[in-house]
């Protein structure tokens, strides 16, 4: 890896380039393990007077700003996205338009990972997935706005987007116009990450913190479009591959349609007498805002005293859907949508 950067740029931090060589050298190591090894000989970075990145085959420019502040978050985001571009969009390129959000989707969610799993920073990481959240939902975040979160878009930006009603993410730039200049972004880049992180939930085993299966797709998808368009149908051929099920479903849901689900949980735990297990999690869930056929697995994580916690999936598929769950013992803690596995309003 070979860095060139101005040391003279007004906001220049001391340990700017030590921390981005750091975090460049940390991502290809991580991504190596998601979805195989770097595929260029080097990697050279230079600086950049614009606002943006952009990712060649073994190159990136970078803007001036990430050299800046070292620890606000958002530096490490923008670093790993530009590195991901090495696999999604040099690597891997996309089909047409409409599979654009391969290459950006997939580079935001991997920056994502490189927080978790690299810097080890669970609570950052949920930062990412909120804002994310609530800029598909056309929320405005509130910390955002008082300067205390780095990550999506600004209150007074987001007052110009229609959020996930804007159009189906496969849209691509298309998504873009006069009266809502940011959704392009917010769909292509940030939806376009969150399907990638509710594939990884559902693939995953929550409860031991293994995402296996999840590494084994993307892995595999890379092999099979080295140097190759890759299209929106290609990639929901390989997930089919990994759940061994057809997912048009989800596609059909998150992909190619424009709903987001509103869920209402009313759980309860309560001790049942002469029975083995001796407690159980009971109630309903109901779903709005979607078709009545709308349907995802939705975990629910809940944690014991003296006992490793349990995840259990509640497969919410019609607007109220009956719980009765044996556990244990009675939990300490209870996690519905656990991690923003679902992209959603929880009530």
């Amino acid at each position: 890896v070979t860095v060139y950067e101005n040391r003279s740029q007004t906001g220049f931090a001391p340990g700017a380039l030590e921390k981005t060589i750091e975090d460049l050298e940390g991502s290809i190591r991580l991504f190596g393990e998601y979805f195989g090894a770097y595929p260029y000989p080097s990697l050279l970075l230079t600086e950049t007077v614009a606002h943006n990145g952009q990712a060649f085959p073994g190159f990136v420019l970078l803007s001036y700003q990430a050299f800046g502040q070292l620890h606000t978050g958002v530096s490490e985001v923008f670093r790993a996205h530009e590195v991901a571009h090495q696999w999604w969009g040099a690597l891997v390129h996309w089909e047409d338009y409409r599979d654009q959000w391969i290459s950006e989707g997939f580079s935001h969610y991997s920056a994502a990972l490189y927080v978790l799993k690299g810097l080890q920073d669970e609570d950052q990481f949920e930062d990412i997935l909120d804002a994310w959240r609530l800029d598909v939902l056309n929320e405005v975040n509130v910390g955002q706005g008082a300067g205390i979160l780095h990550y999506g878009v600004r209150p007074e930006v987001i007052r110009e987007s229609e959020g996930h009603e804007s159009g189906p993410l496969v849209a691509g730039y298309r998504l873009n116009s006069t009266e809502t200049p940011v959704d392009y972004q917010i769909l292509v880049y940030e939806k376009g990450a969150f399907i990638l992180h509710m594939l990884r939930m559902m693939l995953a085993d929550i409860a031991a913190g293994d995402d296996t299966r999840f590494r084994e797709m993307m892995r595999r998808f890379v092999r099979d479009h080295h140097e190759a368009p890759a299209s929106t149908r290609s990639f929901e051929a390989a997930v089919e591959r990994a759940f061994g099920a057809p997912m048009d479903w989800f596609f059909d849901q998150w992909v190619y349609g424009v709903d987001v689900p509103t869920y209402r949980p009313d759980l309860e735990v309560s001790r049942v007498a002469d029975q083995q297990p001796p407690w159980l999690l009971y109630g309903t869930v109901r779903q709005e805002d979607v078709p009545d056929t709308f349907r995802m697995p939705v975990p629910v994580l809940l944690r014991f005293a003296d006992r490793p916690p349990q995840v259990h999936r509640i497969l919410v598929d019609a607007p109220s859907v009956d719980v009765a769950i044996p556990l244990p013992a009675e939990p300490t803690d209870i996690e519905f949508n656990y991690r923003h596995a679902v992209l959603a309003h929880v009530r």
